[in-house]
């Protein structure tokens, strides 16, 4: 019953900050500020909401484990390390291309800003939720399966490198979000995690980017608000 009462708190927290994002993007106006809409944060929640269901699902629950026997077989542990490399390529190709001078959304002073902003919101999600949900990694070598962390900043690089060339070629998002599946299918490969554990750090990844935008957007406008009416007084000394 305890283990239980953990996982619905976190699936409320997981909630809370779908629904968070959904009104703080309703309220955004026209300032040039980020304006999400609900229909932004479908998938993502989703995703999540299938990763916290499958916990406490007998039918999801064998689902999962019929997939991960047909990836791993009898074989327990790592096969390869690639999934450890690859998680980061869609975040380094997003400040790459723009320290090359391929212009996107953002200024090359503000992209990595935004990407710690989303690398801080995604690490206290995921080292929050790991030892709140105590999920038994399919390998047995621990209890900090759910949700996957290497997904998660995968999924959050590609989110981000979406972000900001999404106006300038399509091909940017696939290329991103084709390295953070890569990571997801070979989390589950090397029998680390479950498709539950990934498709929740798939969620939580693009979330926390979203919200990294979102939040960015809104402690510039208070700074350029400032900056203004600071301006405009000295004027009037």
């Amino acid at each position: 019953m305890y283990t239980k009462l953990k996982r619905l708190l976190f699936f409320c927290l997981c909630v809370v900050l779908c629904n968070a994002l959904q009104v703080s993007g309703q309220q955004a106006d026209s300032t040039g500020r980020e304006n999400y809409k609900w229909g932004q944060v479908v998938v993502p929640s989703v995703l999540i909401s299938y990763g916290v269901t499958s916990i406490c699902n007998p039918k999801l629950m064998k689902l999962n484990e019929d997939i991960r026997f047909k990836l791993c077989g009898n074989e327990p542990y790592r096969r390869t390390r690639i999934d450890d490399y690859v998680q980061y390529a869609p975040g380094l190709m997003a400040i790459g291309l723009n320290i090359a001078g391929v212009k996107g959304k953002s200024k090359i002073q503000e992209l990595p800003v935004i990407c710690l902003l989303s690398n801080v919101i995604l690490t206290s999600v995921v080292s929050s939720a790991k030892p709140l949900v105590h999920q038994k990694r399919p390998d047995g070598s621990g209890y900090s399966s759910f949700p996957s962390g290497h997904t998660a900043a995968a999924f959050a690089g590609a989110e981000l490198l979406y972000q900001e060339y999404k106006d300038r070629s399509v091909w940017y998002g696939i290329a991103g979000y084709t390295c953070a599946a890569t990571t997801g299918y070979f989390r589950m490969y090397n029998n680390r995690h479950s498709l539950a554990d990934v498709l929740a750090g798939a969620g939580i990844g693009i979330l926390s980017t979203k919200f990294a935008y979102f939040t960015y957007g809104k402690i510039k406008h208070a700074l350029t608000k400032n900056k203004r009416e600071s301006y405009a007084a000295g004027r009037e000394l």
